[in-house]
């Protein structure tokens, strides 16, 4: 492995520790059992997009076998940040408007009882510490993305030059 192909393989690696971050963020934030209850069809988009999430992080990745090519990285780069455009845009679902979600913390009872002040305004700064975690990792992805993505095309061009 050359000098080239191994900085491709830490880029690439960068890119894949935070997206299996995000995913089990997803899983402990999103899916668990005290969050609230997402519509089916949120949750059967999810299901799709966590799929494509893993095949697109596959085909990235054996992109990188040596003798790597800058080209094939590239467009399985295009096409891995495309599935976490997607995937970001499934999760929208999830965090309902800042408006909505005061409607519906005030229809909420428990046994009868109304939820009390206190305990609203807990959950909608879970939500929206959720939401900005959520927001700064796929900002995090796509930084790193460009980064790369830029890198990629400085190697096309160079081989082009070069041939």
């Amino acid at each position: 492995m050359d000098k080239d192909e191994l900085e491709r393989t830490k880029n690439v690696h960068k890119i894949l520790r935070l997206t299996t971050l995000l995913h089990k963020r997803i899983l402990m934030d999103l899916l668990s059992s005290s969050s609230s209850v997402p519509s089916n069809v949120a949750l059967d988009a999810l299901l799709v997009q966590s799929g494509a999430l893993l095949a697109a992080s596959d085909d990235l990745v054996s992109t990188l076998y040596v003798p790597q090519n800058s080209q094939t990285v590239h467009e399985e780069l295009q096409s891995f940040l495309d599935v976490v455009k997607a995937l970001q845009t499934g999760l929208q679902a999830f965090f309902p408007a800042a408006e909505d979600l005061e409607k519906q913390f005030s229809k909420v009872t428990i046994q009868g009882v109304g939820v009390t002040q206190g305990s609203t305004e807990q959950t909608g700064d879970k939500v929206k510490t959720n939401k900005k975690w959520f927001d700064t990792c796929f900002d995090q992805i796509y930084k790193l993305g460009a980064t790369f993505e830029n890198a990629l095309k400085q190697n096309i061009a160079d081989s082009v030059r070069g041939s």
